[in-house]
């Protein structure tokens, strides 16, 4: 007999807005959502959180870099991540940040940590971690997720294929896509302790 297959449909940004919650909520209550992932520092996060739990949805962490949210650490222990207190403001912003050795590991390890905590302040049992904006796909930084995820016993969520976008229609979000498409698939194997679902 053949194991069974589980279905997970995850609906990202969790907190990032109340209509947005809303409509997570409604997807999962109406509709075919089985967990969501909380940005632990997002405008609506709290709200989110108690309406998700009052409701049985499974909620991750949605591990942030990006988007302008607030940070979690204090501030001053993570300037080079959030340098004016908030997260830079895109995923180009950030990648270039890291690749070029402007963020220090340690200040990502302590925000990282932060934001997991902030949604375990807030109620959550988070039932896994993964990255906003696939950032947690860039080398360097898919360890630091890696080393929280084998310490805190999560699994980590791992993206198989990342949906096409048209060339001629949406050049950044083509480039974008494929870059994250070619990481993906030429991670190495996940370190001991981690498991990539």
């Amino acid at each position: 007999m053949a194991p069974r297959t589980r279905l997970i449909v995850n609906a990202d940004d969790l907190g990032l807005h109340p209509s947005l919650d809303a409509g997570i909520l409604r997807a999962h209550r109406d509709g075919i959502v089985t967990s969501a992932t909380l940005l632990a520092t997002g405008p609506s996060a709290e709200k989110a959180v108690g309406l998700a739990r009052e409701q049985g949805l499974a909620v991750g962490v949605h591990l942030a870099l990006s988007t302008r949210l607030m940070c979690a650490a204090p501030a001053e222990s993570v300037r080079t991540v959030a340098p004016d207190g908030r997260l830079r403001a895109s995923w180009a912003d950030f990648a270039r940040a890291w690749l070029t050795g402007q963020v220090r590991r340690e200040e990502l390890e302590r925000e990282l940590s932060a934001q997991l905590a902030r949604a375990r302040e807030l109620g959550a049992a988070v039932d896994h971690l993964d990255g906003h904006q696939h950032l947690h796909l860039l080398p360097g930084v898919r360890s630091v997720v890696e080393g929280l995820a084998a310490r805190e016993g999560l699994p980590l969520r791992w993206p198989d294929a990342l949906p096409r976008a048209s060339w001629l229609r949406a050049p950044g979000p083509a480039l974008k896509t494929t870059v994250l498409a070619v990481l993906a698939r030429t991670a190495p194997r996940a370190r001991p302790g981690v498991r990539r679902v």
